[in-house]
């Protein structure tokens, strides 16, 4: 168990892979994770219909929300639907401010260059450096990778709520990082296939990252 304030991880090679930074609001954490629990609850019972058929095992699942901006095909980057129509997502935002800008520090203090790259790039929409922020609203995700993230950046996910088990299972590095409300876990997730374990209660995550397309021209 991965349990010390800040763990760095390595890759066998001797590049670094992972970054855990545990409980990054210190003190606050106890108003914060309840002030993300509470707008994330009521972000998810705000949401529009949804086009797709969902069925009550899929709702029981969770849902995850894109807002920021992408570029996808287009010639330059878009603001995504769920900015702009999300009835709850100003709101949202704006309770949640201080958040995103405690993950923007902590990107900046670890990988300054990397930051400043990101910061660089024109975007319509932004939480900081980063091009979107993916709500995972109380669902543990299978095995994968982010392939459309960016080649050679990183994403940062931060989990919050009120649960027991949740681990993130990152393969390769045969690493389970057990993860609490207010910990920030930063990897490679176009290269790292990567999990939830199942959990008991209210578990959710922002993961914030930005596209290749945002700085590469995307393939057809």
């Amino acid at each position: 168990m991965l349990d010390k304030a800040l763990v760095r991880i390595y890759h066998p090679m001797g590049s670094l892979q992972v970054l855990v930074l545990r409980n990054i609001f210190g003190n606050q954490l106890h108003d914060i994770n309840q002030t993300l629990t509470e707008s994330t609850t009521q972000l998810h019972a705000a949401k529009p219909a949804s086009n797709k058929k969902r069925t009550e095992r899929d709702e029981a699942k969770g849902r995850a929300f894109h807002f920021g901006c992408w570029r996808k095909y287009c010639k330059e980057p878009i603001t995504t639907d769920e900015t702009l129509t999300h009835p709850y997502f100003e709101t949202w935002n704006q309770l949640n401010a201080s958040v995103f800008e405690k993950v923007d520090a902590a990107f900046k203090q670890h990988w300054p260059l990397l930051h400043m790259w990101y910061r660089l790039r024109q975007l319509p929409f932004r939480f900081g450096a980063f091009a979107t922020v993916v709500v995972n609203v109380n669902f543990a995700c299978g095995p994968h990778v982010d392939g459309h993230d960016c080649r050679n950046g990183l994403c940062f996910v931060l989990v919050f709520g009120q649960f027991t088990g949740g681990s993130l299972c990152l393969e390769g590095l045969k690493t389970e990082i057990d993860c609490q409300p207010g910990d920030l876990i930063v990897f490679p997730s176009q290269k790292l296939r990567h999990w939830v374990t199942n959990f008991e209660g209210w578990r959710s995550s922002l993961v914030f990252l930005s596209h290749d397309s945002i700085f590469f021209p995307p393939k057809k």
